[in-house]
């Protein structure tokens, strides 16, 4: 499904190192011929790239609007919209099951294609497996294009040795990340619905968002990011390896001084 700049299918590979670990890698169809590099060729490690596509495809599925701006679908009744939350909890448990022959068959249906550009990352996913059936029928198109959904992403790429290390992140094109953007304006919304009522407690917000607990309280912190984070965040002037993931995980931890804060997320006080 990996497909690189010049539109060379990846191919996987692996190589052991002599204290026995093997390495997974794709690579794209000039090295595996043993063709000449001209630069533009890939060596991507598997490991990051396979996790890359599975948390951009959860973090879709995690509301159904989300799946609704991307699909272009409006306008659907409250039992297409049950269905459609419903396929996303059934696509989100194959994902991440723990035997990887159902994450793979998965993503296999659900996955057309990846393209890797040296700026971004184009995830095509196909309509028909995304969407419960009353939703496709729905929305029947005869346009093939419209068959796909396609997803992109800005990226960095950084040598690491023989192969390249992938970054995901707003900053690549010199953006902000919306992404980013709407998970700090999720946090305060949040925050101010605890205060003023509208939530009467965390288990609400989980419950409401299909969420643990602990992930509600570790984006709740991210309300208390100081203000100069936040702007350099609304500026897209934020470290490039800043994803919405890391800063997930980063807010489990955050200090309450705001120079700490701007330490542990790596961005200038």
């Amino acid at each position: 499904m990996l497909y690189d700049q010049n539109d060379q299918r990846l191919s996987p590979i692996h190589s052991k190192k002599p204290n026995g670990r093997r390495y997974r890698y794709y690579i794209s169809a000039s090295l595996s011929k043993g063709e000449r590099d001209d630069g533009s060729a890939l060596r991507l490690p598997a490991k990051q790239i396979e996790g890359i596509v599975l948390d951009r495809i959860t973090n879709l599925l995690c509301g159904t609007s989300r799946i609704m701006e991307a699909a272009d679908l409006q306008n659907l009744n409250p039992y297409q919209v049950s269905k459609l939350k419903d396929r996303a909890t059934e696509l989100t448990v194959d994902l991440t099951s723990k035997s990887s022959e159902t994450q793979r068959t998965t993503l296999i249906d659900l996955v057309q294609r990846i393209h890797i550009s040296p700026i971004q990352m184009k995830l095509m996913l196909r309509r028909s497996a995304l969407l419960p059936a009353n939703v496709v029928s729905r929305t029947k198109i005869n346009d093939a294009a419209k068959t796909v959904i396609t997803l992109q992403y800005p990226l960095q790429m950084k040598p690491c040795g023989v192969e390249t290390k992938l970054i995901i992140g707003g900053q690549a094109l010199g953006e902000p990340d919306p992404e980013l953007i709407n998970l700090i304006a999720k946090a305060r919304d949040w925050y101010e619905g605890l205060k003023d009522g509208r939530y009467s407690s965390q288990l609400q917000i989980a419950a409401e968002y299909s969420l643990d607990k602990a992930d509600v309280s570790r984006v709740l912190n991210l309300a208390f990011l100081s203000p100069k984070i936040v702007n350099t965040i609304v500026a897209g002037d934020h470290p490039a390896e800043m994803t919405v993931q890391s800063l997930k995980m980063s807010a489990g931890n955050l200090p309450s001084g705001w120079q700490d804060q701007a330490n542990l997320l790596g961005v200038c006080a």
